[in-house]
């Protein structure tokens, strides 16, 4: 039996999570968070509605959850770099594009192919990277990660601001492509690496009893030694179904707020850069959160931890109703930031938490590309029901009610669901 491999000085493991978390950075950054501040100038130039504009995002995101499964899949196959250096190709031309939009059709393709270049070029991708190259310290490893989200929206919402108003929202998209190529392709060319098995190194964690790396294997070998179950086979478990309706409904209430905010600021009768101001604190409090939670999932029971996130997640639509249906303050709804930033954004971190708590990391990539794809959906679900029920009614009162109820169901389905643990099926000797 092999002896256990000490770590060398410093694990490159840590440079994998640091190029995973600029790619979230820049990503999500500009495409997630910034491309709300666009909402105005566009509105002001293009004459389009709040439920046009939440519709195209809504598209972008849809077509993310779409090609999740397929990307996870083809992950599980050719590796996550591959699927990321042609994800930072995509994302690039699809910002570029918004630079040249005069129809709403243009916008539209242009962020459903942003959301296919969102979906290889960070969250699949990256779910199943890190996860492979950690396993004893995945939860702080994925949780550092994953802050380049929320720090992404803290600086690239008010640099959005500041560029419009000193240029114009098409020079702004311009520079934002140029940025996005110019760094997410090399860094993922040179420094991402799909497992630690292509430098000789073993996951953080995996010792050579589990896997002899002394010899050269095939990464279909090296797998097959990893602990967990197929995705046919997780589909067929109750846990599996809790945990889809749990992130779906909670990135349709979330999400869906999120995307009013910055119109409902403006409403109240505040100006844009308040509004820019409150998407760049949900980023701030994002990229703390983010940290706080994967840190946790390493000592805490993953079920423990998203019912918190739900619980509290179901503050920000009940804030909603609460400031267009009630005579309150005004600036009560601008606490809507604390629920979002702090609860709301958790769950696209503990996706790759969850799936590999729950199912192994054997099939991590299409575990995680599908769960990840059930919350895409509800996010892109959420803000086109905003937006057009807004549009419909004059007012959030109905969309808002009904997320809410809908997170307080999930809430129920966590306490009386299963564990979300994953145990070795037993054989009979």
């Amino acid at each position: 039996m092999s002896e256990p491999v000490k770590p060398d000085r410093f694990f490159y493991g840590w440079y994998i999570v640091a190029s995973c978390w600029f790619s979230f950075f820049i990503t999500y950054g500009v495409v997630i968070f910034a491309i709300f501040v666009f909402y105005e100038p566009i509105h002001t130039d293009l004459g389009w509605s709040r439920g046009l504009f939440s519709a195209t995002y809504s598209a972008g995101i849809l077509a993310m959850a779409i090609t999740g499964p397929v990307i996870g899949k083809l992950i599980d196959v050719y590796g996550g770099k591959l699927i990321m250096f042609a994800g930072a190709l995509i994302i690039g031309t699809a910002v570029f594009s918004f630079s040249q939009v005069t129809e709403p059709w243009h916008f539209f393709l242009g962020y459903i192919t942003a959301g296919v270049g969102l979906a290889a070029s960070s969250g699949i991708s990256i779910n199943a990277i890190i996860s492979r190259w950690f396993q004893k310290r995945r939860g702080l490893a994925i949780g550092i990660t994953y802050t380049g989200m929320g720090a992404g929206g803290f600086v690239m919402s008010p640099i959005a601001e500041l560029l419009i108003q000193s240029m114009d929202w098409q020079s702004t998209m311009l520079i934002f492509a140029i940025l996005i190529w110019s760094t997410l392709i090399p860094l993922t060319l040179l420094v991402i690496k799909s497992d630690p098995y292509q430098l000789g190194l073993e996951p953080d964690g995996i010792t050579r009893n589990t896997i002899d790396s002394s010899k050269k294997v095939k990464r279909s070998e090296v797998y097959a030694a990893l602990p967990g179950i197929s995705l046919s086979e997780a589909v067929r478990t109750s846990k599996f179904w809790v945990v889809v309706f749990v992130f779906f409904t909670a990135l349709f209430s979330s999400n869906g707020t999120f995307s009013q905010v910055q119109p409902f600021v403006l409403d109240l009768g505040f100006s844009t850069t308040t509004a820019a101001t409150l998407l760049s604190l949900i980023g701030l409090l994002a990229a703390i959160t983010k940290f706080t939670y994967g840190y946790l999932s390493d000592k805490i029971p993953i079920k423990r931890i998203l019912s918190f996130s739900t619980a509290g997640a179901t503050i920000a639509p009940l804030l909603l109703l609460t400031a267009s249906t009630l005579d309150i303050p005004k600036w009560v709804f601008l606490l809507c930031p604390i629920p979002l930033g702090i609860a709301a954004t958790a769950f696209s971190t503990l996706v790759p938490i969850a799936a590999a708590s729950a199912f192994g990391i054997r099939h991590i990539g299409a575990i995680s590309g599908s769960l990840t794809s059930c919350m895409l959906l509800g996010m892109a679900a959420g803000p086109f029901f905003m937006g057009t029920m807004h549009d419909a009614t004059g007012a959030y009162t109905i969309p808002a009610a009904i997320a809410a109820i809908g997170m307080s169901i999930a809430i129920i389905c966590l306490i009386l669901g299963p564990k979300l643990v994953y145990e070795e099926p037993q054989t009979s000797s």
